[in-house]
């Protein structure tokens, strides 16, 4: 979101502001914390950036491929369009991506897009999709690490949560409007 943010600057300083879309299910478990968070870091973003936050720009998509390509066709509606989308996940992605496909929007003429979860097809799409990865194999060796410590007895820090942060990858789909 920051990125998207900071090559907006010159549109933010106009009033014109960055149009982004969340999009996460808020239910309980794993997939709800998870949306409430990426919401919560959008949000505070926003905030960070002095920009105020449009509740017509935030759609739910359920963390599912439906949702995304839903997504986009209710944005696509709004009289005031966004000019960016920020997609929580990679089936919300894969269906963000067919409804831009289908509703002939041109990244990122007309629309920036970023993706959270870096996925394969980030580079087989055009333009290559700019996305936010996790750091995997660190989690994974993070994970290891506190599994073998548990199977050895080891709970001197029950219950632990292991968070990493995640980094942007840049790529083509993303319009800088501060050149």
């Amino acid at each position: 979101m920051v990125y998207i943010i900071k090559v907006y600057r010159k549109k933010v300083k106009t009033n014109c502001g960055v149009r982004a879309f969340g999009n996460g299910d808020h239910n309980s478990g794993k997939q709800g914390r998870t949306a409430s968070e990426r919401m919560k870091g959008y949000f505070r973003a926003m905030e960070d950036y002095g920009i105020p936050v449009r509740p017509e720009y935030i759609v739910q998509g359920n963390y599912t491929y439906q949702g995304g390509y839903r997504g986009i066709h209710e944005l696509w509606k709004l009289t005031e369009k966004p000019t960016a989308v920020f997609v929580t996940n990679y089936d919300m992605s894969m269906g963000a991506m067919e409804a831009i496909y289908d509703l002939g929007i041109r990244i990122p003429k007309q629309l920036s897009v970023v993706a959270f979860d870096d996925f394969e097809l980030s580079v087989m799409v055009n333009p290559k999709l700019t996305s936010v990865r996790q750091p995997l194999v660190e989690l994974a060796d993070a994970a290891c690490e506190l599994l073998l410590r548990r199977m050895n007895g080891d709970e001197s820090d029950y219950p632990k949560r292991i968070r990493m942060k995640p980094f942007c990858v840049y790529r083509d789909s993303v319009q800088n409007l501060n050149k």
